[in-house]
């Protein structure tokens, strides 16, 4: 920092130069002022201490430098110049966005391309700097999409209540446990209660008190009811019936079943899934030959090279 600051650059190149050390203004504020705060008094730094010092100078000028507009000018330049190398990936991700059917379902769509929530907004926003056309067909399509998803979310949950009125679904599944999580809306969310009864208040409220009692008589009204399983506790405790204990093979196997099945990880169908496996409807034998005919569902895995 000392060798940018004592150059001969002009003060633009200063800026860019410092910025490509530190990943933003405010890792640059924290980095001195840590420096500033156990450097000054460390006798293993005796040899640098004017060194130290100096910081001071830098850190005065670099606020300068942004009261002037020219770290906010360097960074978006810095930003202009990563969308660009991404440009392409970007393109690709938000065209086929685009082209398919059924991008509506969000993290379908993610997973199938092998990215998660903040690389498709990184992707949406290159086209929003780079390709002013194709960012307002992203934005028609997000419009649609989100009308799409809610009429097919409020379909899915008035089928859902025939279910539990009827025992099975209109497609003549029978409705369980799984059935029911496996289909229900907003389940990956971190506060899923919340997000689906104001979904429904809009737009089920005739579904609404048989959702939620079904719920509530199947425990999946607490806040934790959704959240991820430990698998690491599940191989760490021993899950017995009757004497039988289930091994590291029977509890892989369930695991598995859950997951080709498409049936979220979470304790309460876990639990549910060992209940089947004690009582035989879930048996080893079953899973290998459900795991020998699973084809995953096809990934198109592009990692883009985003560097901020």
């Amino acid at each position: 920092m000392n060798e940018i600051m004592n150059s001969n650059d002009n003060e633009y190149h200063k800026v860019e130069k410092i910025l490509s050390i530190f990943e933003s203004t405010e890792e640059f504020r924290k980095k001195y002022h840590l420096i500033i705060k156990y450097g000054i008094e460390d006798e293993k730094l005796l040899s640098v201490q004017q060194l130290l010092k100096n910081y001071e100078k830098i850190y005065n000028k670099f606020k300068e430098y942004e009261e002037k507009g020219i770290v906010k000018k360097v960074s978006y330049i810095l930003s202009i110049e990563d969308y660009i190398k991404n440009y392409e990936y970007a393109k690709f991700i938000i065209e086929n966005y685009l082209k398919r059917q059924d991008s509506y379902k969000e993290k379908d769509f993610l997973d199938k391309y092998g990215i998660d929530k903040e690389i498709f907004e990184y992707c949406v926003d290159t086209i929003h700097e780079l390709d002013i056309n194709l960012y307002k067909r992203y934005l028609e399509r997000k419009y649609m999409n989100n009308k799409i998803k809610c009429l097919y979310n409020s379909k899915v949950i008035h089928n859902l209540a025939i279910g539990i009125l009827k025992g099975k679904l209109p497609d003549g599944t029978k409705l369980d446990i799984f059935e029911f999580v496996k289909r229900l809306p907003y389940k990956r969310r971190e506060k899923t209660m919340y997000a689906l009864i104001d979904f429904m208040k809009r737009n089920n409220k005739e579904d609404m008190d048989i959702i939620l009692k079904y719920m509530q008589d199947n425990g999946l009204t607490k806040s934790t009811s959704f959240t991820p399983l430990n698998i690491n506790k599940i191989y760490e405790k021993k899950i017995t019936k009757n004497k039988i204990e289930l091994t590291k093979e029977d509890k892989d196997n369930i695991l598995d079943y859950l997951r080709i099945n498409n049936i979220p990880l979470i304790n309460k169908t876990f639990t549910a899934a060992c209940a089947k496996f004690f009582s035989g409807e879930i048996t080893n034998e079953m899973i290998y030959a459900l795991k020998a005919n699973y084809k995953p569902k096809e990934k198109v895995i592009i990692i883009p090279s985003k560097t901020r």
